[in-house]
């Protein structure tokens, strides 16, 4: 049974990781904004990502807790435009992750710490933080990725079989579609082709079909806060609230353990983005994601299918800074 949770507990984690970036005065004396995506200026910069997550495993009258924390951090380099076009070159610096079920410590892993390393783990993300993806762009857009091939073979390679299965779940989150929309997943958030002012609201529409999901469909109210001025720099802050869920007929397997269904998903979504108009960096992206999910598996030696649900809250931050030289 603990197994069984634990594979709940990796995929609960998986899906909310997933579920998861003129001149002064003439422009910013003015009462209404355009918001548009832009990427960063040319130049260095470092990412970092955390996450903290609780999740709680139902089972009839048995709660099991598990609590999860998350710390990436990414090299993200921007190189000069030529001709309408741009190559951003990303790469995985560090990979850390804590986890305890029950209160029990189950995971600490940080890569690059000796004191930290996971035998199943450490070959696997190794084999990622030797790999650098880049992003080809024309006109600002995303036209294509390169480098995931590689970054698989080398995983594949170099990991133990026992992680088959995270392996599989890594590559449906981080499939070129699935990594193209992190990418632009703060975007998602801006008001598209027209002017806004502060306490303006605008509506965004979730419709996809989500890895190891199915298709998930809800709205985001999303409002400029405010415009602040920092350190010379014009940053709008914009804040998000909304909710997204499975359709009624959704169902799905879980890696790993196929013969547990997935019935339904409900994630409700609340958040703050800080855009900066000169560089067309987000310097932060806050976000609070509380999860709802029902599950059914079948009772050994039994016809009949047993329902358990999970129930959980992630507060994630994605920070982004010119690297230093």
């Amino acid at each position: 049974m603990d197994r069984l949770f634990k594979k709940i507990w990796f995929f609960g984690l998986a899906f909310l990781c997933m579920i998861v970036f003129a001149g002064e005065n003439d422009l910013f004396a003015q009462e209404t904004f355009r918001i548009e995506h832009t990427f960063p200026v040319p130049g260095k910069y470092l990412m970092n990502v955390k996450s903290a997550t609780e999740m709680i495993t139902h089972l009839g009258q048995k709660e099991t807790p598990n609590l999860t924390d998350q710390d990436q951090t990414w090299s993200y380099t921007v190189d000069p435009e030529k001709d309408g076009k741009q190559v951003i070159r990303l790469q995985l610096n560090k990979f850390a992750m804590t986890s305890k079920i029950n209160d029990q410590q189950v995971l600490d892993f940080e890569s690059g710490n000796p004191a930290k390393q996971n035998e199943l783990l450490t070959p696997m993300y190794d084999a990622m933080i030797k790999s650098e993806i880049l992003c080809r762009t024309e006109n600002g857009k995303p036209v294509g990725l390169e480098g995931f091939d590689q970054m698989w073979e080398r995983m594949e390679k170099d990991s133990k079989p026992e992680t088959k299965a995270m392996l599989e779940m890594i590559k449906k989150q981080m499939s070129d579609h699935q990594f193209t929309e992190i990418l632009l997943m703060s975007v998602k958030f801006f008001p598209r082709g027209r002017d806004v002012k502060t306490g303006d609201t605008w509506d965004v529409d979730f419709d996809q079909n989500v890895p190891m999901i199915g298709n998930m469909k809800g709205k985001t109210l999303c409002t400029l806060k405010n415009v602040e001025v920092k350190d010379g720099l014009h940053i709008a802050v914009i804040e998000t609230k909304g909710e997204i869920a499975s359709g009624e007929n959704s169902s799905a397997s879980i890696p790993g353990a196929p013969s547990i269904s997935l019935k339904k998903v409900n994630v409700k979504i609340e958040g703050s983005i800080e855009y900066v108009f000169e560089t067309g960096v987000v310097p932060k992206n806050i976000s609070t994601n509380i999860m709802e999910m029902e599950m059914e598996m079948p009772v050994p030696g039994n016809a009949e299918k047993i329902t358990l649900s999970v129930s959980g809250k992630t507060q994630s931050t994605v920070l982004m800074k010119k690297a230093e030289n």
